[in-house]
């Protein structure tokens, strides 16, 4: 956050989480606190998949009385093997060492052969970037991109209110 409270990316990334359920194709993690300012927040991390879909789950539950500045998104890297293309145009990898910035529900990611659909109702501004672009790019989405934090008032999409609680969803599917 620009407060520079919070490490980039959160402290989600680097916090022990709990596995408190793990099926053949799901498993749910859960993280209580996790920094400074937070101890109220739960968040419940589920990963399922069948044989055509990923599907990513996060809960959010503020169990305090305050509200809270959450900034969610989920960062999934995709390993290059081929010709990269974002939404049907060619996407130069090597260029991605700064940061993009898309917006939508949904995208169509192929690399090689490959085509998928990447979706979120909820995480509407992705993230599309490399530090490595001859082995992956992140197409991540997320609430707001990189403004978390840069007001000291909370706008709404940033705002956990206590006692509520929030859920976001991604998935990833072959394309058709």
């Amino acid at each position: 956050d620009f407060s520079g409270k919070l490490p980039q990316h959160g402290f989600g990334r680097t916090s022990d989480w709990t596995v408190v359920e793990r099926e053949r194709n799901c498993v749910t993690l859960q993280l209580l606190g996790g920094a400074a300012g937070y101890e109220a927040l739960e968040s419940c991390l589920t990963y399922a998949s069948d044989e055509t879909t990923l599907t990513m789950t996060l809960d959010l539950i503020n169990h305090g009385k305050t509200d809270l500045r959450v900034a969610p998104a989920f960062h999934p890297y995709f390993a290059v093997d081929g010709v990269v293309k974002l939404d049907g145009e060619p996407c130069d990898i090597a260029s991605l060492a700064d940061t993009v910035f898309i917006d939508g529900a949904e995208h169509t990611l192929e690399i090689g052969e490959r085509k998928l659909v990447l979706r979120s109702e909820e995480l509407t501004t992705w993230a599309v970037w490399s530090d490595r672009p001859s082995e992956y790019i992140c197409v991540e989405p997320s609430r707001d991109g990189q403004r978390f934090g840069q007001t000291e008032q909370i706008p709404r999409l940033e705002r956990l209110a206590g006692g509520a609680s929030q859920t976001y969803r991604f998935t990833i599917t072959p394309a058709a």
